[in-house]
């Protein structure tokens, strides 16, 4: 009797032995997911269902050179900011603008892209920001850093309304606002689709970067690893003649930024 219990407890010692062996050579549960790109819904920035858009591009080059897994989805945006915050997996959200206000709340990793901000008006005349300052209905996005620039300026009888800039511009051009800011890409792309084609764009106003950020979900291998890739990736021709494609600048205003 004490010579069965004793095989058994070997045998109980072997197996126990083998599968703290296995347990310790598997990785950790961060890093056997993909990691998740959250990208902006919509063009300029990305469209996955025509496979289009500066970051789907981007990323499509990236994801080649990279031996970590990644997974790519578009969201509109508060929906993307939600499920950065919510993200169980390696998470990361493209084209964040960095404020006061957002500085401790995430990981800022990389800048991508040095834009500006415009008006868009009717012609034929661009709109300069003196000028604009003496309009009556100054449309803007609420809760975005262009309606705070706009406060933080000075402009008056600001119009912050919670609607897309494509609906801001085209309610500019039927006559029910006098000028719609908002940057640069979002509102070449709106003009275009929506084929607005009375309005025209000022000079640019201010310079904004925008980042890619985390909330510190990222394995420090991943983390190294995509931050290396996406620093040296929009530094390339590849990513200026992106920006042209897309009509996101054109090579003056690249070589200007």
């Amino acid at each position: 009797m004490a010579f069965r219990i004793g095989i058994g407890l070997i045998f109980f010692c072997l197996i126990s032995f083998s599968l703290m062996g296995k347990a310790s050579e598997r990785k950790p549960v961060s890093d056997q997911n993909p990691l998740i790109v959250i990208l902006t819904d919509g063009l300029p920035f990305a469209s996955l269902k025509k496979s289009q858009g500066i970051f789907v591009e981007m990323f499509a080059e990236i994801q080649n050179e990279l031996d970590i897994p990644i997974q790519v989805v578009t969201l509109p945006w508060k929906r993307g900011l939600k499920q950065l915050a919510q993200a169980k997996h390696p998470t990361v959200l493209i084209n964040l603008v960095r404020t006061v206000k957002r500085e401790k709340h995430y990981d800022w990793l990389s800048p991508l892209i040095v834009s500006y901000s415009q008006f868009a008006s009717l012609g034929p005349e661009k709109l300069t920001p003196d000028l604009a300052k003496k309009k009556q209905r100054a449309l803007v996005k609420k809760g975005t850093i262009y309606e705070a620039y706009l406060r933080q300026e000075g402009y008056e009888n600001i119009m912050a309304l919670n609607a897309s800039v494509c609906q801001l511009s085209a309610m500019v051009e039927y006559g029910r606002g006098d000028f719609v800011f908002s940057g640069h890409g979002l509102l070449t792309s709106c003009l275009e689709e929506a084929k607005l084609d009375r309005l025209v764009l000022s000079d640019k106003v201010h310079a904004i970067t925008t980042y890619m950020v985390s909330k510190w979900s990222l394995t420090s291998d991943q983390r190294t690893k995509l931050t290396n890739a996406v620093q040296a990736y929009v530094k390339t021709d590849a990513f200026k003649n992106l920006l042209i494609k897309y009509n996101y600048s054109s090579k003056n205003k690249a070589d200007e930024q």
